[in-house]
């Protein structure tokens, strides 16, 4: 059991330093590397402009919502590699209520730092695709530990993890 998690550790960490050479950056220490900041800041673009403050707010927030997404990802791994095998175990759950607390946080800090774009029109079809991806996987997510001691329990966890996790390389991707 414990080789499963030093296995996962370290397959995250080599993703991520594959990631990191291919030039794909988690977390960008510039500003300009928001999506669509400029035609954030563009008044023909948007009812109304975001003001500096709120475009340095929303970037720092889609930066939060990177991280607690690609969390949100290894802990349901992490989750679903200890799901009891017909024993009712400690960690499992903990991990879970961990999983669903995480893909809340990530659901609202997307929605904090992407609020009013789907209306202005500047987010594109590949954004909309990851937001949509994303809320049923992280709706899934945080339903799965009430349904705990059934089928569906285990099918909401499952494909939850697989929407988000098709939502994140979606992003990453387009």
């Amino acid at each position: 059991m414990k080789f499963r998690y030093l296995f996962f550790i370290l397959l995250l960490a080599r993703i991520t330093l594959f990631a990191e050479e291919r030039g794909v950056t988690m977390i960008s220490p510039e500003p300009d590397n928001f999506p669509y900041a400029e035609r954030a800041a563009d008044p023909a673009l948007t009812a109304k402009p975001l003001s500096s403050d709120e475009l340095l707010l929303r970037i720092r927030l889609n930066r939060l919502h990177k991280i607690a997404g690609y969390s949100t990802l290894a802990a349901g791994l992490l989750t679903g590699l200890t799901a009891p095998l017909g024993d009712d175990g400690f960690i499992h759950p903990s991990l879970g209520v961990t999983t669903a607390s995480l893909s809340a946080v990530t659901l609202g800090l997307g929605y904090a730092a992407h609020r009013g774009e789907g209306k202005s029109g500047i987010m594109s079809p590949a954004d909309k695709i990851h937001a949509l991806l994303g809320i049923a996987g992280g709706a899934m997510m945080v339903a799965a530990p009430f349904a705990a001691p059934s089928d569906s329990h285990v099918i909401l966890g499952g494909t939850g993890l697989a929407f988000m996790g098709i939502a994140v390389g979606w992003e990453l991707v387009y």
